[in-house]
């Protein structure tokens, strides 16, 4: 599955490409993401990027670490997060 999410903010275009059949592959403006090197992280962005709009942080974190006590898989996902953003 290959998925190519581009935006249009005023003269500058923004692009996110995912390819996601085989091996994962990650492009920012056509070049390659190297910096996802963790698996939830991946998964965290491609389930993103599947399901846009509004997500709860509780059920993000129960979807990645629902075997790790609520406080600890929050601070896993706002960690995963920042990343994101980066």
């Amino acid at each position: 599955m290959g998925v190519d999410f581009t935006s249009f903010g005023g003269a500058a275009t923004v692009s996110l490409t995912l390819k996601t059949l085989g091996r994962l592959e990650i492009l920012w403006q056509g070049a390659p993401v190297h910096l996802l090197k963790m698996r939830k992280n991946q998964a965290l962005l491609i389930y993103l990027a599947a399901n846009p709009g509004l997500h709860d942080r509780s059920r993000l974190a129960g979807l990645l670490w629902g075997d790790l006590p609520e406080a600890h898989a929050r601070r896993n996902l706002r960690h995963a997060l920042w990343k994101l953003r980066q």
